[in-house]
């Protein structure tokens, strides 16, 4: 079975998760300066890591026989490698100052760095979520922002840039991932690592937006 057609059960399942959180936390109220403040300073801490991460996944043994999707992971460490210093600059732009990570955010990059070495699939799947939540939650995050008058485009960049509707990622990650053949094993890696992104990715957004503190 093919790769993308095999985790789309669970990838669903797992944006849906995701956006049901946004619009339980935010879906009838106006977002505050701090929880968005907050949110992006997690973001940054979530992905400041990411290319030694991607790195580490692309030098896998496993990876000898998926030359494409090894170097589609290289390019996607590399090019993701400072995007965390654009969080960090819509914080400016706000006035604001970079928050410490919360609580849940630590999680998220504990826990996937971990699995980098031994379960590498399992981090893939984190990036699967991430990746292909633009479409998901595009719609919902635009009407977010635009109840928000203290945001613009030059405090919005990070999360319109992780929305892909200019470069999708998502699809090419999948596309990646449909070139090899997988073993059951590694599809409950990829699965797992899904399941596991969309119930800690929704943890993150009720917990900073539930309250939508300010």
């Amino acid at each position: 079975m093919n790769c993308a057609v095999a985790v789309a059960p669970d990838l669903k399942k797992a944006l849906t998760r995701v956006r049901e959180a946004l619009e339980e936390s935010l879906g009838q109220t106006v977002i505050t300066k701090d929880a968005y403040i907050q949110y992006l300073s997690d973001q940054a801490y979530m992905v400041h890591d990411v290319c030694r991460q991607m790195l580490g996944v692309a030098a896998h043994k496993t990876m000898l026989r998926r030359p494409r999707l090894r170097k589609f992971l290289i390019d996607f460490g590399l090019e993701e490698e400072t995007h965390h210093r654009v969080a960090e600059a819509d914080i400016r732009h706000l006035g604001g100052e970079l928050q410490p990570p919360s609580l849940d955010a630590k999680l998220w990059f504990m826990y996937f760095a971990s699995l980098v070495r031994d379960e590498p699939f399992r981090r893939i799947g984190a990036s699967i979520v991430l990746e292909n939540s633009g479409k998901e939650i595009g719609p919902l995050v635009q009407r977010i922002f635009a109840k928000a008058t203290f945001l613009n485009d030059s405090s919005t960049r990070f999360v319109r840039a992780h929305l892909h509707d200019d470069v999708p990622h998502g699809d090419q990650l999948l596309e990646a991932l449909g070139a090899s053949k997988w073993t059951a094993d590694e599809l409950r890696q990829l699965t797992s690592g899904i399941e596991d992104a969309g119930i800690l990715l929704a943890r993150l957004i009720r917990s900073t937006f539930g309250s939508n503190r300010g």
